[in-house]
């Protein structure tokens, strides 16, 4: 699911978690600064584009989700 470089005026919606099947979401250029924490129910999720999200850091939980193989997560502020 590619929901990237769209206006969002805030996180993408937490009614995203439903597609538990998901196993590629891109939501880079989108205003984040954090990700929201439904992302942890994808259990299918093996790729994560993050890309110019503004975020300060990426959570120990992602390494929690068992299928996740590639973040991009270039051009942050994670320091």
């Amino acid at each position: 699911l590619s929901i990237g470089q769209n206006p969002l005026a805030g996180p993408p919606p937490a009614t995203l978690a439903s597609l538990r099947a998901l196993e590629v979401l891109d939501v880079s250029a989108s205003p984040l600064q954090e990700l929201p924490p439904w992302i942890r129910q994808l259990s299918r999720l093996t790729t994560l584009d993050v890309r110019r999200c503004g975020l300060r850091d990426l959570p120990d939980w992602l390494a929690d989700l068992p299928a996740l193989r590639t973040v991009t997560a270039v051009g942050n502020d994670t320091g």
